[in-house]
C-alpha cells in the first residue's frame, strides 16, 4: 500500500493543528504552565517525521537497482528530497532546544538566536521550491 501525496499532506496538517493547539493552549495558561506537554507532543511529531523520512529512503531503496549508485555521492543524489528533508528535521530539533531552554530552563537565548534555525528552514524551502518550479519550466 502506496502512500500518496494527498494523504501525507492531510496527516501533516492534522499534526500542526495539534501543534499549534497545543501551543495556543499554554499560552492561554492551560496546563498549569508545564510545558513538558508541550514537548511531548513536538517529540511525538518529530518521531512521527523522522520514521516516515527514513520509510521513503528505504522503500525508494529497495525499489530501485543498487547499481545506480556505486558510490555515497550518488546514493545522497539519488535521495536528495530526503537529505534536505533530514536538514529542515535537524534545524527544527534545534529550534525546539532552543525553545526548551527558553521555556522550561529559563535561561535567556536571544531572539535572533532562538528563531534562526526557522529562517533557515524556511530559506531551505523556497530556494527548493524555486529548483523544482525552475525545472519544470525548463
Amino acid at each position: 500500500m502506496t502512500v500518496v501525496t494527498g494523504h501525507k499532506c492531510i496527516a501533516l496538517w492534522f499534526i500542526l493543528l495539534l501543534t499549534l493547539i497545543s501551543i495556543v493552549i499554554y499560552l492561554d495558561g492551560g496546563f498549569d504552565k508545564q510545558p513538558y506537554l508541550m514537548f511531548v507532543l513536538f517529540a511525538i511529531t518529530d518521531v512521527l517525521y523522522m520514521s516516515s523520512i527514513i520509510w521513503a529512503m528505504i522503500s525508494s531503496t529497495t525499489f530501485t537497482l543498487p547499481q545506480r549508485y556505486s558510490h555515497l555521492y550518488n546514493f545522497l543524489y539519488f535521495h536528495r528530497d530526503q537529505v534536505a528533508q533530514l536538514v529542515c528535521f535537524l534545524l527544527k530539533i534545534t529550534f525546539e532546544c532552543f525553545l526548551f531552554a527558553k521555556i522550561v530552563l529559563l535561561k535567556e537565548v536571544p531572539l535572533f538566536v532562538l528563531l534562526s534555525p526557522v529562517w533557515l528552514i524556511l530559506s531551505i524551502i523556497v530556494i527548493d521550491l524555486s529548483k523544482r518550479l525552475y525545472s519544470i519550466q525548463q
